[in-house]
């Protein structure tokens, strides 16, 4: 039998999708990897985010002010093998690899999807319902730099990416400052999407020695 577990796994399942993190890996970075499946092939993209200091503060001396963006990895992955043939031709490969190799035109985006969803809370738990329509406010996936000003996108192909470019520290974090998203449409009937809310660098109130208290991040919902 295995040990029992003496602290919760930084990984949560939700339908065709997980997200693994935040971690805390040893270099003091935060990474996120949100991750997508559909038909045998999968989606995954890994945000990591560096303690960042304002402008006129010494690097690396006191409490970073927030997260800033370093780096994001996109990783395409198929149970199916490349097949090639003899003589070889670039265009041998398997059937799944059209589902990375396909172009999304803008205008597949704004199409109106429906169908179902699946969420998870702190407090609410899993849940899942019917979309017979999403709303508009919803429809992230039709506005591919996002919906402020402190978020990095990028769209590769039938891929979109947005995170926050800088997560601040603070107690009131504006909510918009704190989403994680990746959507991918395989084909032009189907939009997978999986949105993630992190809250990092977040201030606890206690008694301190003249200092701030900062806690570990957390995944909201």
């Amino acid at each position: 039998p295995l040990p029992p577990l003496t602290s919760p796994l930084p990984l949560r399942f939700a339908s065709v999708g997980y997200i693994s993190g935040p971690t805390v890996l040893r270099s003091g970075a935060m990474s996120t990897e949100l991750c997508l499946s559909y038909s045998g092939s999968r989606v995954r993209a890994t945000f990591t985010h560096a303690p960042a200091w304002e402008k006129g503060k010494e690097v690396g001396v006191g409490i970073p002010d927030g997260l800033r963006l370093l780096r994001c990895t996109v990783v395409k992955e198929s149970t199916s093998l490349p097949t090639f043939s003899l003589p070889f031709s670039p265009t041998s490969y398997s059937p799944s690899s059209s589902y990375f190799k396909r172009p999304s035109p803008p205008f597949e985006w704004q199409y109106l999807f429906k169908g179902t969803s699946w969420t998870w809370g702190p407090n609410t738990g899993d849940k899942g319902w019917a979309l017979p329509e999403i709303e508009e406010a919803d429809c992230w996936h039709a506005r591919p730099r996002g919906d402020g000003p402190n978020v990095w996108s990028l769209r590769l192909g039938s891929i979109l990416l947005q995170c926050p470019s800088f997560l601040p520290r603070g107690t009131n974090v504006n909510m918009l400052d704190t989403l994680f998203r990746l959507a991918w449409m395989p084909n032009p009937s189907r939009m997978l999407r999986s949105e993630a809310s992190v809250i990092a660098m977040r201030e606890i109130e206690g008694e301190t020695e003249g200092g701030i208290r900062v806690g570990k991040p957390e995944r909201g919902s």
